[in-house]
């Protein structure tokens, strides 16, 4: 998959609504977002989705440039029960 080239700043502001509490995707239970260069900044705001949205099931970020930071708090947000922290 070639993604559609979303950058972490542009991954983030495209996830932003979902990561909020109020309704804008809250029925979504897969996401792909595979091919897109996340980085660090699309990573997190991809945990922030993640612990905002139980109904998520399934993610799909393959080939994403995630790096450590980014890739660790969607690990933690996938493993916590608490919602993560605003940062």
């Amino acid at each position: 998959s070639r993604g559609l080239g979303l950058s972490g700043a542009a991954a983030a502001a495209l996830l932003g609504p979902m990561a909020a509490h109020g309704a804008a995707g809250a029925s979504v239970e897969e996401i792909d977002i595979s091919g897109n260069p996340l980085q660090d900044v699309g990573g997190q705001m991809l945990a922030r989705v993640l612990a905002a949205r139980p109904a998520l099931r399934a993610v799909r970020a393959a080939d994403c440039l995630l790096w450590a930071r980014g890739a660790l708090a969607i690990v933690d947000a996938a493993v916590s029960p608490e919602p993560l922290a605003r940062t």
